[in-house]
């Protein structure tokens, strides 16, 4: 008597049994070295990413490299006002003492409220830099100037630095930025930007060079290597100029 009731499991033909393992394959997770592969190539395009956008943001913001233009053609007269001194980065004044203007006094103010007036740098080659603490340029330009002060302090040179951050934070960042790095020039603060205005100052770093008589010889807007050939050359040749020239 034949049993119709078969217990045995089930056969498949290969053909079945060659899907279902590639179904296994295809659903089976990545393996590790795949894994820290992919995330290799999603970090560098990550960083690829991020380094277009810093240069695409310098850009934008004018992160120039302005050269020292020589002195050359007088430009204008001040007529009392210090705004109408201050020429346009490509404008320079003459390299004849005599036909340079004198620039109205102005005040300095310090991080304790204290005043100083600029004539009271007469007799000294002055660079006056406006700079803020989330100006990059600024930072990178600030320990040139100090290597500057040091090169020709005995020649009669200065840099007078004006922070122009709102509030008390370009106070704190400056105090703790010249304890670090030791810089040999002083330091003073625009925070409500009155003298920055008067200067005509719309992009940092803005730097104005005046002569021993405290007359603007030129001025140069944004970032610039002071250290060139040409650079040094200006300055050098204001240093050796009689303090007396009229």
């Amino acid at each position: 008597m034949t049993d119709n009731n078969d217990n045995s499991p089930p056969s498949h033909s290969p053909e079945e049994g060659a899907s279902s393992e590639n179904v296994l394959q295809a659903s089976s997770p990545q393996s590790p070295d795949q894994l820290l592969r992919d995330d290799g190539q999603t970090s560098r395009q990550a960083l690829a990413i991020k380094i277009a956008l810093i240069a695409g943001i310098l850009l934008a913001f004018g992160f120039g490299y302005w050269k020292l233009p020589p002195l050359s053609e007088f430009n204008e007269n001040c007529d009392g006002d210090i705004s109408s001194c201050a020429p346009d980065a490509k404008d320079t004044l003459s390299d004849d003492p005599s036909q340079r203007q004198s620039m109205p006094d102005f005040i300095l103010t310090d991080a304790n409220g204290d005043t100083k007036k600029f004539s009271s740098y007469k007799n000294k080659v002055v660079i006056l830099s406006f700079w803020a603490s989330w100006c990059t340029p600024c930072l990178v330009e600030l320990p040139v100037f100090s290597t500057l002060k040091k090169k020709y302090e005995t020649q009669g040179f200065e840099v007078i630095t004006v922070n122009v951050d709102e509030g008390d934070e370009g106070k704190a960042f400056s105090q703790d930025f010249w304890t670090k790095s030791q810089f040999n020039f002083p330091k003073y603060f625009d925070t409500t930007k009155e003298l920055a205005q008067q200067f005509d100052v719309e992009m940092l770093p803005s730097n104005f060079v005046f002569d021993r008589q405290g007359r603007m010889v030129f001025s140069s807007f944004g970032s610039n290597d002071w250290l060139s050939d040409q650079s040094i050359e200006s300055l050098e040749a204001l240093l050796n100029e009689n303090e007396d020239s009229n």
